[in-house]
Formats: C-alpha cells, sequence, structure tokens
C-alpha cells in the first residue's frame, strides 16, 4: 500500500490516521482480528493499482513513499 497517505487508508479501513501511523511505524504491534482482516481486504483491493488510479494526487504518493522507504535504508552501526 506504498505511496497512499494515511489519510487514504484509514477511510478505507474505517480507523484513524493515528492508527494508520502507529500500525506502519511499529509502535503499535498487536492490532484486532478485524483490522487485520479490513487491512488484508483493502491490500487486495488495491493490488495493481497505482495511487494515481485511486484519486492519490501524485505529490501526495510520492512523500509517503519517500517516508515508508527512509525506514529501509541501511543505518550506520552505532
Amino acid at each position: 500500500m506504498q505511496g497512499r497517505p494515511a489519510t487514504y487508508l484509514a477511510a478505507g479501513l474505517d480507523t484513524s490516521t493515528t492508527t494508520i501511523t502507529a500500525v506502519r511505524d511499529g509502535s503499535r504491534r498487536r492490532i484486532s482480528i478485524a483490522l487485520d482482516a479490513r487491512i488484508h481486504r483493502l491490500q487486495l483491493r488495491l493490488a495493481g493499482t497505482t495511487p494515481a488510479a485511486q484519486g492519490v494526487r501524485a505529490a501526495d504518493a510520492a512523500r509517503t513513499r519517500a517516508w515508508a522507504l527512509r525506514d529501509q535504508a541501511p543505518r550506520a552501526a552505532a
């Protein structure tokens, strides 16, 4: 669901943007079975589509994608 802002996902999952952000950044490790099922259904519905096809502005999609990729960059050992 990369490239889709938290507000878009929250609307599609019938939950708050706070919940979406917490699940995405890993600070919320447990979710309800109902939310898990809604996430899987939304993921299936969005598979094969682009954020632009779903009405997400290109700038919003790019900003969200960059945010998601920031955690995937290798970190220097402390």
